[in-house]
């Protein structure tokens, strides 16, 4: 569900058990996205559900576009009811900003992982959910939580996805991870999808990570990509989600050109500004030194900010290492 100044968008989803009625996996016959306080949406799907599920011989048809007018009063009802105003003095102790993996993921907050295009931040992201399965640590940092991933994918397909994670998987000797995925590719922003995505989250609580790869392409359309506006709608849902958020994304334009010492991610400054938790991927530019990257804390609202990590990687078709080469905590585990 979607507040906005003209309308309420919410996903419609119609399913039934009528064997006779024609219908999509788990008795679904419809699906539409719909503004509950526009007649003509109401009419329409009324009219759609109408044709779809016939009522018994023995009863009257449903009203279906008085019963979702009464929903639509009744949700914005509750929408406009005023923000209640708490003494702040006198709730208990809070408790400190938490993490899944140690200054990387804060915990139900939103978090950028974000460099310049080749660097590796997807294979990264499938290593951070590995974290999160298995309880392992990331090139040193420690893993509080485990939990599941759905990993939300507007760039790349399934067997993409698959070879990534057999290639992780094999850096760490073990079989796949547990991981939920959606194709986005071509599917449209991602506000079309959050009604749905709120659904499956409620529905599997043991997903405790969403990726989003990448954020440019989860806001193109609807939300204007690189604009003001966008953004803030745009982190404004990804922020309603009830789990940890990971979002990927690219370099500025500007900062690829000039080649920045504090390069920020693509597009408005609410990004930076709306994030809790910043990390940049910089690739190595040296001779004779292999192949890796730097971590750099580039931004923190919970808790302070880490020292940057030297992060050696090993590829190979079959399998990739992230290995940690600078001075690590004690006990460290690539």
């Amino acid at each position: 569900m979607e507040q906005s100044s003209w309308g309420l968008l919410t996903t419609i989803t119609v399913s039934t058990n009528i064997p006779t009625s024609r219908r999509l996996p788990n008795g679904v016959i419809l699906i539409d996205r719909i503004n509950l306080l526009r007649s003509r949406d109401l009419k329409d799907i009324a009219y759609r559900i109408d044709a779809l599920i016939s009522p018994p011989k023995s009863a009257a048809r449903q009203d279906w576009q008085r019963h979702l007018e009464h929903a639509g009063v009744l949700i914005n009802a509750e929408l406009q009811k005023p923000v209640p105003v708490i003494d702040i003095d006198q709730r208990p102790a809070g408790e400190p900003p938490k993490f899944d993996i140690e200054g990387i993921l804060a915990q139900n907050k939103t978090n950028i992982l974000y460099g310049s295009g080749g660097t590796g931040k997807s294979l990264f992201a499938v290593r951070m959910a590995a974290s999160l399965a298995l309880g392992l640590h990331l090139v040193g940092f420690n893993t509080y939580e485990q939990g599941g991933t759905l990993y939300l994918d507007w760039e790349d397909d399934a067997d993409t996805m698959v070879h990534r994670m057999e290639q992780v998987c094999a850096g760490l000797g073990m079989e796949r991870i547990p991981m939920a995925y959606k194709s986005m590719h071509g599917k449209g922003p991602y506000e079309r999808h959050h009604a749905d995505l709120k659904h499956y989250l409620n529905e599997n609580p043991g997903i405790k990570l969403v990726i989003f790869d990448s954020t440019a392409m989860a806001m193109h359309g609807g939300t204007s990509g690189d604009g003001a506006d966008g953004a803030i709608k745009f982190f404004s849902l990804v922020g309603q989600l009830p789990v940890t958020r990971l979002l990927i994304d690219h370099l500025s334009s500007e900062d690829v050109k000039h080649g920045s010492g504090s390069a920020k991610p693509f597009g408005s400054v609410f990004k930076v500004n709306s994030a809790r938790n910043m990390w940049e991927m910089v690739p190595w530019n040296k001779d004779n030194v292999g192949h890796g990257f730097t971590l750099k804390h580039r931004k923190t609202n919970v808790g302070p900010k880490l020292d940057s990590a030297e992060v050696e990687v090993n590829w190979s078709r079959s399998n990739v290492t992230f290995k940690r080469v600078d001075a690590l905590p004690e006990d460290p585990n690539a």
